[in-house]
């Protein structure tokens, strides 16, 4: 097994349009939680004022989501990053638009860390925009996944959890903070950001607030009724397979309401994928492990997990009336001598051509 962290930090800072999806952050929205971040430039990706990404059509002209009704007719897909296109050279070589190369233009949904749940919000927000609707493609898994791997994550049974909470909280009380229009809250958000800079970069720092935390305890209400809940990964797993099972009833729903074919497609990863990784691949993969943690890793990026979530959205689609397909089985067609990962889950130029070819070939001809 290669690891070599060094040469695996030097790799990713060698791509620059990977580098650029690194610097855009996320956006408090009611709701959804979440947004990527609005009119959002460079020369690797560009977002509209809601902040989904940009898509082309057949004639390489971007169709803004305020526009969009123009259209005959249109396809949608939903996901996280990987319908983001998180790490494409552009907007054009994102999975919507190389499905947007039939002919029908194809909105682009995807929001960096989304969750199944956030993908239902965020269509029933903005359906209201689209014409008439071909064809809704959940690209979806991992991200759940992910939220029931991680450790102490905010978790409310019923509710959910949204991915990398504490980065997500620390951003919205960031922009609600600078937004205000009082110089002393502004003023304060900035030397709280200081402050978090320097607990993450000097122990003895760390040491310090935690002192603090002892001599200036929380009230009493939050001491008595303010715990944080605690769930193992077995009981996350169950309860994201419930709200899935909700959504999945809601989307049935949804398509005879307004008359369109749902497709959940498994999204790919690198460890659940019938591709023979070739040497660079399984290199990002082993050092990524390393990097992110082998227990967060492992909990989610394993073959048996797989198994079982695949399983279960497989009975669920069938049960709702909802077409199956899962990515990770159609890549053994892929060519082992040329990456189709960027990392665990997020795809090269090539790896969105084969998917979105793929799904073409099955739903759009």
């Amino acid at each position: 097994m290669d690891i070599n962290l060094e040469k695996y930090k030097k790799i990713q800072l060698m791509n620059k349009s990977y580098l650029s999806y690194k610097n855009m952050h996320n956006e408090f929205r009611p709701y959804v939680m979440f947004t990527n971040a609005p009119n959002y430039q460079n020369q690797y990706v560009n977002t509209d004022e809601f902040g989904f990404r940009l898509s082309s059509n057949i004639n390489n002209k971007k169709i803004s989501l305020k526009t969009l009704k123009k259209e005959e007719k249109c396809n949608v897909v939903l996901g996280g990053s990987t319908v983001f296109g998180m790490g494409a050279s552009s907007d054009a070589k994102t999975i919507p638009s190389y499905i947007s190369k039939t002919g029908i233009f194809c909105q682009n949904f995807g929001v960096r860390g989304a969750t199944s749940h956030q993908e239902f919000l965020i269509f029933q927000n903005f359906v209201k925009f689209l014409p008439r609707i071909k064809n809704v493609y959940l690209i979806s898994g991992v991200n759940d996944l992910a939220v029931a791997s991680q450790d102490n994550s905010f978790f409310y049974p019923e509710f959910g959890c949204v991915f990398s909470e504490e980065m997500q909280f620390h951003n919205f009380w960031s922009q609600y903070s600078a937004t205000s229009k009082i110089k002393w809250q502004v003023g304060k958000n900035k030397f709280f950001i200081i402050i978090d800079y320097l607990c993450r970069k000097f122990f003895l720092v760390r040491k310090f607030f935690s002192l603090m935390n002892f001599f200036l305890p929380s009230n009493k209400h939050q001491k008595d009724n303010l715990s944080k809940p605690e769930a193992t990964f077995n009981e996350k797993f169950l309860h994201l397979k419930k709200s899935l099972s909700n959504d999945l009833r809601c989307w049935n729903a949804l398509s005879k309401e307004f008359d369109f074919k749902i497709i959940y497609v498994l999204q790919p990863a690198i460890r659940w994928s019938n591709k023979k990784l070739n040497n660079h691949e399984k290199f990002l993969s082993n050092n990524q492990r390393i990097s992110v943690g082998k227990k967060f890793y492992d909990s989610f990026m394993n073959k048996e997990i797989y198994q079982n979530f695949k399983k279960f959205v497989h009975l669920e689609c069938k049960k709702n009336e909802i077409d199956f397909l899962d990515s990770n089985e159609i890549l053994n067609e892929f060519p082992e001598d040329k990456n189709f990962f960027l990392d665990l889950c997020h795809l090269t130029d090539d790896g969105n051509e084969y998917i979105a070819k793929k799904l073409i070939e099955k739903y759009e001809k």
